[in-house]
């Protein structure tokens, strides 16, 4: 038998290797039952933690007609081997786990405060740059993303096998940045060497020959799945539907004849065209609770009469099945570290109540020598001088023992002497059934004294404990609080889908209409071309530099509250900001008065437009703005705009002017107040920077005391 190619197969994984896995099994994802537990079953594996070859494959082809030719907004690290690419336009969200999976998710991602230095790193390479490609290295579990920014063409290479890794290669093919640096055997990833792809896991089975097949035959006695996952670069789910589609049994390698062999070439033909032609079939299959236990892009004679949830996207059954996936993960390890916390706290309270104990019987103990000692002090005198007056004679101290307990015999005294060490002038008495210690040099009364006061050191010992056990108790209990809110702390909830009109500066009057502005000079030509209707109402500052705003009046009047909130809007995003005036002017118009419309010779740039006819002014408009937030059953929502119409839809507001504080200083001052309008510490954490500064006018500001 010919030696197997180097393996790095770990398609799948049992969920043995998952802590726990009896830690609150189940939990729900769009009416998808999760089960991180090992699902027994003919033709069933164990559960997918990975994506893959296949899946990588047919994800990639997916993502390419969303993703080429757009713009990487941002990158966040999400946890060490997990990364959230934002694209624009669009505002799509690209999950990356190095590892395990990759496809474009609806749902929240808990996105760390402060980013890593990676991050940062990524960041400054590759952030605005334009996504080119996207593919597969051959058939392997490698996709590779082209960049290209203004400074040059950079290659994303991501690793989906165990161990994989994440590395930037620059245009010249030398490493920029890798998650992981490491030298190995086959390959190095060190910064400023040539990248190499890791090793072939096997024969590329969508390159291969019908020659290239026969060399499975020389795996001898070995089954055919097992020989087709050694030489071809698939997992045993994948080899065990080739057989299923070639109509064969498993029988040994060195048994295929050469129309068993056309056969298994033909089912990988066959695949290589059902992909290749997107008739993709993605299906979660289920296990027999319901629980989820695989996803596949096509549909698999494997699973034929298996329990199973059909998509029409793969991306949309990849991202609820690694998403719920990832959490089920993160619950479970997050209640591994809790149970830790909460047995090294147990040990804790145990090893108190034991010194609490010692203590209690140090107290007791203590007290009642002192007694004893008080108690007989005549007697314990007349055997420390008794002592003392032997040991001048220099009898030893044995022979001393044995005489002083015969005339405390003869005198009927209840002193029992256990030991005398004249050398060292210790005296052991036993008082009442009571082990007695003193000093033949010191006077009784001293050695009482000193029990006494080991006594009352012990009992403000014992108080200070008692304090710390209360702490201990607390502690056990905020645990109990945390093991309770575990499953809340990692919820899934999908991102809200944000509205057509949030690409543009917006809010809705007081008296409820809708009013959008021009964020740049693309947005001002779409508003005006393809979003404003012949019964809507355009303003603008009487200045340069501003936006054109539109008051969507769907066929209603507005009241002149609505046309002074907008003009408020348009005086305020406009330079007048920037240049720290209090108010300004404005005015508005009828749809049909704004055009491209031009004298011959002349010539508007992007985003402006002519205004022709009676212009109706609204003078002397405040310069001044609100921050706020609505609460839903969806959570927190930012909003913004004139503060009359900001403080009718929202519990609470900030105001803002002109002033000198900078967008970013200020935005995080905003949610600081927003914040304590708020009890919930995950509703606090929705209020992002990035939120508030969608909303605030285009220049520094100072926040001010509502009017």
């Amino acid at each position: 038998m010919p030696s197997s190619p180097l393996r790095r197969r770990t398609k799948h994984i049992s969920a043995a290797t998952i802590p726990n896995p009896s830690l609150d099994q189940y939990t729900t994802l769009d009416g998808l039952t999760v089960q991180c537990v090992k699902v027994s079953g003919e033709g069933l594996a164990d559960l997918k933690l990975e994506m893959s070859s296949l899946d990588i494959a047919a994800i990639i082809l997916e993502l390419g007609p969303h993703i080429k030719e757009k713009y990487l907004d941002n990158i966040y690290q999400i946890n060490s081997r997990t990364f959230l690419f934002k694209f624009r336009p669009g505002d799509l969200n690209l999950m990356i786990e190095v590892g395990r999976r990759i496809h474009l998710t609806r749902y929240e991602a808990q996105i760390p405060r402060t980013p890593s230095q990676f991050c940062m790193a990524l960041r400054k390479r590759l952030r605005g740059g334009r996504l080119t490609n996207i593919q597969q290295h051959e058939f392997e579990r490698t996709a590779i993303m082209q960049i290209e920014t203004a400074e040059q063409a950079y290659q994303v290479n991501v690793e989906f096998f165990r161990r994989g890794n994440l590395v930037i290669v620059d245009a010249s093919g030398k490493i920029s940045l890798a998650l992981t640096y490491l030298r190995m055997r086959d390959r190095n990833i060190v910064k400023g060497e040539i990248f190499k792809h890791a090793p072939s896991s096997g024969l590329n089975p969508f390159k291969l020959s019908l020659d290239g097949l026969s060399r499975i035959k020389e795996f001898g006695s070995i089954p055919t799945t097992k020989a087709l996952v050694a030489t071809l670069s698939i997992g045993s789910l994948l080899a065990k539907e080739i057989l299923l589609r070639s109509a064969l049994k498993d029988i040994p390698a060195n048994e295929l004849r050469d129309e068993n062999l056309s056969a298994i070439h033909n089912a990988i033909r066959d695949l290589q065209l059902e992909l290749a032609a997107g008739n993709l079939n993605p299906v979660i299959a289920l296990g027999e609770a319901g629980e989820l236990y695989d996803i596949t892009p096509l549909s698999l004679r494997s699973y034929e009469h298996s329990p199973k949830t059909k998509y029409v996207t793969f991306n949309e059954a990849a991202d609820k099945y690694f998403t719920a996936l990832a959490r089920r993960i993160a619950v479970t390890e997050k209640k591994e570290a809790v149970l830790r916390g909460e047995q090294k706290i147990a040990r804790m309270r145990d090893m108190q109540q034991k010194q609490l104990g010692d203590l209690s019987r140090a107290i007791e103990e203590n007290n009642l020598k002192g007694q004893l000692i008080i108690k007989n002090l005549h007697h314990i005198q007349e055997v420390t001088a008794e002592a003392l007056a032997r040991k001048g004679k220099g009898i030893d101290s044995k022979e001393v023992s044995l005489e002083v307990q015969k005339s405390l015999l003869e005198r009927r005294i209840p002193i029992q002497i256990e030991s005398i060490d004249l050398s060292k002038g210790t005296l052991h008495l036993e008082i009442e059934n009571t082990d007695v210690s003193l000093h033949l040099t010191r006077r009784p009364q001293d050695d009482a004294a000193k029990y006494f006061y080991v006594a009352k050191k012990a009992k403000q010992k014992m108080a200070g404990l008692r304090k710390a056990m209360e702490d201990t108790s607390t502690r056990l209990e905020t645990i109990a609080s945390e093991k309770e809110q575990t499953e809340a702390s990692l919820s899934l909830k999908k991102r809200r889908e944000r509205a057509w009109y949030e690409k543009f500066r917006w809010f809705v009057s007081s008296e409820g209409f809708l009013v959008l502005g021009g964020k740049d000079a693309t947005t001002n030509e779409l508003l005006i071309k393809k979003h404003t209707s012949p019964s809507d109402i355009v303003l603008h500052a009487d200045a340069h530099g501003a936006p054109f705003v539109v008051i969507k009046a769907e066929a209603r009047t507005p009241a002149d509250s609505t046309i002074l909130e907008a003009a408020q809007l348009a005086v305020s995003g406009s330079r007048m900001w920037t240049q720290k005036v209090a108010s300004g002017d404005a005015f508005w118009v009828g749809p049909e008065q704004v055009s491209k419309k031009v004298p011959s010779g002349q010539y508007l740039a992007r985003g402006a437009f002519m205004v022709t006819g009676k212009k109706n002014y609204v003078k002397g408009v405040e310069l001044r703005f609100a921050v706020g937030i609505q609460i839903n059953e969806d959570g927190v929502r930012v909003i913004g705009g004139p503060p009359s119409a900001v403080r009718t839809h929202s519990v609470g507001c900030v105001e803002v002017v002109p002033g000198v504080t900078a967008r970013q200083g200020l935005a995080k001052r905003i949610i600081f107040e927003l914040s304590r309008k708020l009890k919930d510490e995950s509703q606090v954490k929705s209020l992002g920077v990035d939120r508030v500064l969608e909303f605030l006018p285009p220049g520094p500001g100072d926040i001010v005391s509502p009017k």
